[in-house]
């Protein structure tokens, strides 16, 4: 109302100064066209409030609960009817109230704080009072099966150390000890490797005096060494360079997380080699600690030519005969007691091919055998030589010795 008084009054104010003839024509425009102007900018004022009151209306904010985008004059509505129902009855729990220790058996309450529990070191460490526990080896016991975790629900097999920090009577523990097939050895929290103990005493003693700063890997054989005996320990794998992966295979072996064969660890170390990588007891322990008690590669085998038995390509032993014939260390030395009871020359099983010194020296047996054997081998060279009464010169079967 006020706006159409004020748009009436300006017009009459217009005519006024039309009819005084006093007033010049320029003025009069001037005057016009600034209220004109004063017009527009009340309009455009009123026009661009309404605009971003309705703009606002309009904004978008994220819901709260849902992340949707909703527009703010419905975000009130939105967030009510997104809340989700619950009953009356659901009381959510306290952190006092899920943080609870309790049997995995029974559900009982357990203080790990007095010790009146035993976690079992499986993947998801199931907790046991000691009622539980003990009643459940007992079950075992009677049924002679291998001590597990669960019956039922975890198929983790106990180890010998497992076994040695449940609080069982001496004559309870022997006899669990038999029904143990898990070989896991405990780790060394101070050098991380892994220990084979007789008694938890042997344990107990190499973590007690356990100090691996005190000690540096030899830069030959690689195997960690006293700092103390470093000198004098790298200069004998300094002129002993074909000793060098023996000893690093023999520090490795007692040291696994489960027990591996030698030839196993010695596969491993060159495949490690071929890898250009360098070589650490430590790193080739946690790596092969990684696949649990299963050797991660798989053995190069070989057909022994007389059983026909796949053994490792280290059981088999290779002839020097045109035919490379292959014979497992069992058949060879069966094939070599065979000749020696019929009094015959040692030879090939597969052909005529006469056993050279350094084959026979190849023989997995005692030094005493081996010696026998060898001293049986000459013997029957030279009967062989003189047998028909001819003079002829012979090589001695020692392949280092130059006479004939």
């Amino acid at each position: 109302m006020s706006q159409t008084n004020e748009s009436s009054s300006t017009s009459e104010l217009l005519e006024e100064l039309n009819n005084d003839s006093v007033t010049p024509k320029s003025q009069i425009d001037n005057i016009s066209n600034e209220i004109n102007q004063c017009d527009d900018g009340e309009q455009n004022i009123t026009t661009d409030q309404s605009l971003s009151s309705t703009i606002n209306d309009f904004d978008e904010k994220e819901c709260i609960l849902c992340f949707k985008l909703i527009p703010k004059m419905n975000y009130e509505t939105h967030v009510q009817s997104c809340l989700p129902t619950t009953p009356n009855s659901y009381q959510p729990k306290t952190t006092n109230q899920l943080k609870h220790d309790v049997c995995f058996n029974c559900s009982s309450i357990i203080n790990m704080n007095d010790d009146s529990g035993f976690l079992i070191p499986c993947r998801f460490h199931h907790l046991y009072c000691f009622q539980c526990l003990c009643k459940s080896m007992n079950e075992y016991l009677i049924s002679k099966t291998t001590p597990m975790c669960h019956r039922i629900h975890c198929n983790y097999q106990l180890s010998r150390y497992d076994l040695i920090c449940i609080p069982l009577t001496q004559r309870m523990y022997q006899k669990l000890l038999s029904l143990i097939q898990n070989q896991q050895r405990p780790q060394c929290p101070s050098c991380h490797f892994y220990i084979d103990f007789k008694n938890i005493n042997d344990l107990d003693e190499h973590i007690e005096f356990c100090h691996p700063e005190d000690f540096l890997p030899c830069e030959y054989c690689y195997c960690p060494q006293k700092i103390t005996l470093y000198e004098e320990h790298s200069q004998q794998c300094h002129h002993d360079q074909t000793g060098r992966q023996q000893k690093l295979v023999e520090f490795i072996l007692s040291r696994t997380k489960y027990p591996f064969s030698v030839q196993q660890i010695e596969f491993f170390i060159e495949t490690q080699k071929k890898t250009k990588k360098i070589l650490n007891a430590l790193n080739i322990v946690e790596q092969l600690a990684e696949f649990d008690d299963i050797f991660p590669m798989e053995l190069p085998t070989h057909d022994c030519d007389i059983c026909m038995e796949s053994c490792l390509f280290d059981d088999i032993f290779v002839f020097g005969c045109d035919q490379s014939h292959k014979l497992c260390y069992q058949c060879y030395e069966k094939s070599c007691r065979n000749q020696m009871v019929t009094n015959k020359i040692l030879t090939c099983a597969l052909c005529s091919y006469q056993f050279q010194y350094g084959e026979l020296k190849q023989l997995r047996i005692s030094s005493e055998e081996l010696d026998h054997f060898i001293q049986y081998q000459i013997q029957k060279t030279f009967d062989r030589c003189y047998a028909s009464e001819t003079r002829a010169l012979i090589k001695c079967p020692n392949q280092q010795c130059s006479s004939q």
